[in-house]
């Protein structure tokens, strides 16, 4: 039987991404086979960006809803806010993060 991932969850209102913290904990009381990442419905790439910055999870769950990448949406919305906020290096951070993991923006 095929499990509602978090991610799944959270798209079709059964949870919210606030939520998360007690699907990780589940998932270290639980004996299952698979990888945390793959419970809560994320790639490796999405889960090291949501160990990275939390709020990544609002791109993850809005690039599953869109069926888009999650890099792309992200990498443009921070370039955004870098772009505003020029002093902040934690901006700076995860936008070379989101760039060299595979994404490169125009």
């Amino acid at each position: 039987m095929l499990v509602e991932s978090f991610i799944d969850k959270c798209i079709n209102g059964k949870a919210l991404q606030f939520d998360i913290d007690d699907y990780v904990a589940k998932w270290h009381e639980s004996d299952s086979d698979i990888s945390l990442e793959e419970y809560l419905g994320m790639s490796g790439d999405e889960y090291n960006a949501w160990l990275l910055d939390d709020s990544m999870l609002s791109y993850i769950i809005k690039a599953h809803k869109e069926k888009n990448n999650f890099q792309d949406i992200a990498l443009s919305d921070y370039k955004n806010i870098a772009a505003r906020n020029s002093n902040s290096n934690e901006i700076k951070v995860i936008v070379q993060w989101l760039k060299s993991n595979g994404r490169r923006s125009n």
